[in-house]
């Protein structure tokens, strides 16, 4: 019984790593398919391994030396961030330098908030873009304060 309560755990966990982001633009970006991809890092956590409690999904995708792709998360990233309930964003000589965007739970019924956040460190000297999706029942201002944004 123990085993077969395991099993269906892991099954749902899997399910949740995949569909987190399902219907958002930035899902291709997350795929753990972009792990091989050169210059491109990809940090998945979900369930107890994230030691937060009111989040259940952390992902995390960094492009560097990758232009091409990075160009492609970023415009990704400003198309979902225009269908946002809230956004904070910054400007670096008129182009997108940070953003943060709180969206509307998907429509299936749950209550658990969405978050994306991206920096693109090549406005600032850097080399690469991150882009991170976080998805819990946790408020927008607890979320800032976990990254530390505005610190």
């Amino acid at each position: 019984m123990n085993r077969l309560i395991a099993s269906i755990t892991f099954v749902l966990m899997l399910c949740i790593r995949t569909y987190a982001q399902t219907g958002l633009n930035i899902d291709p970006y997350f795929s753990e398919n972009n792990s091989g991809r050169e210059g491109v890092s990809l940090i998945i956590l979900d369930g107890k391994l994230l030691g937060v409690s009111n989040l259940s999904v952390f992902k995390s995708v960094t492009a560097n030396s990758n232009n091409a792709w990075a160009d492609k998360l970023k415009n990704a990233v400003l198309a979902d961030g225009r269908k946002a309930a809230s956004r904070q964003v910054k400007l670096k000589n008129g182009k997108t330098y940070y953003a943060f965007y709180s969206l509307d739970p998907p429509g299936n019924g749950q209550k658990k908030r969405r978050y994306i956040m991206m920096v693109d460190k090549r406005l600032t000297g850097g080399t690469d873009v991150l882009a991170i999706y976080l998805e819990g029942k946790i408020s927008e201002k607890d979320i800032q304060q976990l990254i530390n944004i505005n610190k």
